[in-house]
């Protein structure tokens, strides 16, 4: 299904909570810079309601999210309009109908850029990477009355370093953050916690310390578990802000647990191991089961390579290749429904003719459907993003006639029924 109806969109992101489906993306087609839309769904994605611009402003909107919880539907993305990068957020109290007023949670003389979202119960959490000092930091705000009104900004990382790429993740009263910092003189991931929904923070505990750099943080909670995952370089090339590599030689995917809360983590888990290089991790924890996608070269092509634990990551399997085709697979998605279903979306192809592909398990990571094509198309089909509720999937795309970012924004809703199939 083509949500935009035009070839300017591109960072689609979809939630869903019962049987309410919402997609937001930015839209460059009017006025020259980019509009954040938003169109929700009332009945598992058959039908969407009309397009509704959030933002509405004279500057340039991006990288929005989104979740819901309940009733509530929030909205966070970056915006110029002051002449500086602010996080904007919105907020719905019934479904996705009606929104109230914008919010500008940062509003400071830097620049405020990469948020983060979630939101459980009352609570509302937001960070985001910003320069006011001078570099870069990672700043929080939570609010405690479903995003009616937030706290004054609390800073999460303030060192002489540059903080950047912070992750969120929060449970009952526990709120988690971690970050790639460059303090020590190369990148390390920090984590920082909070046990009182975000009102205090413990003091900085490094996850990771190596000769390397580590950057690309994933973070996981079930419980009091706590998992990081993170790319590990090697040999390290030119570091974008992004905290991808222009010239990795060789790269690993590993893992650190904790199962006080964050107050302490296990060793350090090397998942890839391998001659090739891993990169862009992906994580989820759902009960004792912990589940690990990324993608891999040791074959000499791009790979999707899959690894699970059963005991709160203290042992994982061995890896499977979920993509297995010609051409290679890159940025992978994964979303967990509960300890046994597991669906994992990911861009296989080139940058002038690549395709949507989906795999999903019934049976907690044991055996994965054949991958299935879900775009088919002619045009080239990349950045999907994936939400999960109940037995239900939800995707969302760029479809672009050219290798541009930018294209129309195409829906997939996949339901139980097509698992399993053909197994491997």
């Amino acid at each position: 299904m083509n949500l935009s109806g035009n070839s300017s969109a591109n960072n689609p992101r979809v939630a869903s909570y019962d049987n309410n489906v919402y997609v937001v993306w930015t839209d460059n087609s009017s006025k020259g810079n980019g509009d954040i839309i938003f169109r929700k769904s009332a009945d598992k994605g058959t039908t969407f309601d009309d397009a509704e611009n959030l933002s509405n402003n004279p500057g340039n909107s991006t990288d929005p999210l989104i979740t819901a919880h309940r009733n509530n539907v929030y909205v966070i993305w970056s915006d110029d309009t002051t002449g500086n990068a602010d996080i904007i957020f919105r907020k719905s109290s019934d479904y996705g109908n009606n929104f109230n007023r914008t919010i500008n949670l940062s509003r400071n003389n830097g620049s405020s850029i990469s948020p983060q979202l979630a939101a459980i119960d009352n609570n509302v959490y937001v960070v985001w990477t910003d320069d006011t000092r001078g570099n870069y930091d990672i700043n929080l705000k939570a609010s405690h009355n479903y995003g009616d009104t937030f706290s004054r900004t609390k800073p999460v990382s303030k060192n002489n370093g540059s903080s950047i790429s912070p992750q969120l993740a929060a449970i009952d009263n526990h709120v988690y953050v971690v970050w790639t910092d460059d303090t020590r003189g190369n990148n390390n991931i920090d984590l920082k916690t909070s046990h009182n929904y975000g009102d205090t923070f413990s003091r900085t505990k490094p996850v990771s310390r190596s000769n390397g750099s580590s950057i690309s943080p994933q973070l996981a909670v079930s419980d009091n578990h706590v998992y990081v995952v993170w790319t590990e370089a090697i040999s390290q090339g030119a570091w974008r802000f992004d905290g991808h590599s222009t010239n990795i030689s060789n790269s690993d995917i590993d893992l650190k647990a904790s199962h006080d809360y964050g107050n302490n983590f296990n060793s350090t888990i090397n998942l890839s191991r391998n001659n090739g290089s891993s990169i862009s991790p992906q994580l989820a924890a759902i009960d004792n089961n912990v589940y690990v996608v990324w993608t891999d070269n040791t074959t000499g092509k791009d790979d999707i390579n899959f690894r699970k634990s059963s005991d709160y990551g203290k042992e994982f399997a061995g890896e499977s290749n979920l993509s297995e085709n010609l051409t290679g697979s890159f940025n992978p998605k994964l979303a967990g429904l509960d300890r046994e279903k597991i669906y994992v979306t990911w861009t296989a192809g080139t940058n002038d003719k690549s395709e949507v592909f989906f795999t999903a398990t019934g049976d907690s990571g044991e055996h994965f459907d054949n991958a299935l094509n879900l775009s088919r198309s002619a045009f080239s089909s990349d950045s999907a993003y994936i939400a999960a509720y109940q037995n239900d999937a939800y995707l969302v795309w760029v479809e672009a006639a050219s290798s541009e970012n930018e294209g129309e924004i195409l829906f997939k809703h996949v339901s139980e029924v097509f698992f399993p199939r053909n197994t491997k």
